[in-house]
C-alpha cells in the first residue's frame, strides 16, 4: 500500500484534463497514462475519473483487474443499477 506522502506526489504529478478534452483526446490521454503516469479527468471543477495503465494498475494493487472482473454485475438491469447508484 502507498503511504499517504506517497499518494499526495502522485496526486499532484497527474497530468489534468477536463472530460471534454479527454473524450477529444482520448488516444493522446490513453497514451500518456502508459508513458507518463496516472491522467486525471475533470468533470464540473470535479476529478471523478484517473486513467492509469494497466501495468500500473498491476503493480499498485495485484490481482485486483481480476477481482473487479469477478466481481463485475452479471447482468445489465444490475450495471445500470449499480451506475443509478453512485450518480445518487
Amino acid at each position: 500500500m502507498l503511504d499517504r506522502l506517497a499518494k499526495s506526489a502522485i496526486l499532484r504529478a497527474m497530468k489534468t484534463w477536463t472530460l471534454s478534452a479527454a473524450k477529444n483526446q482520448l488516444s493522446k490521454v490513453a497514451e500518456k497514462a502508459v508513458r507518463e503516469g496516472p491522467q486525471k479527468i475533470t468533470r464540473a471543477g470535479k476529478a471523478p475519473v484517473v486513467l492509469i495503465s494497466y501495468d500500473e494498475l498491476q503493480k499498485m494493487t495485484p490481482g485486483a483487474v481480476e477481482k473487479f472482473f469477478r466481481s463485475a454485475p452479471p447482468s445489465m438491469d444490475e450495471l445500470a443499477e449499480a451506475v443509478a447508484q453512485l450518480r445518487e
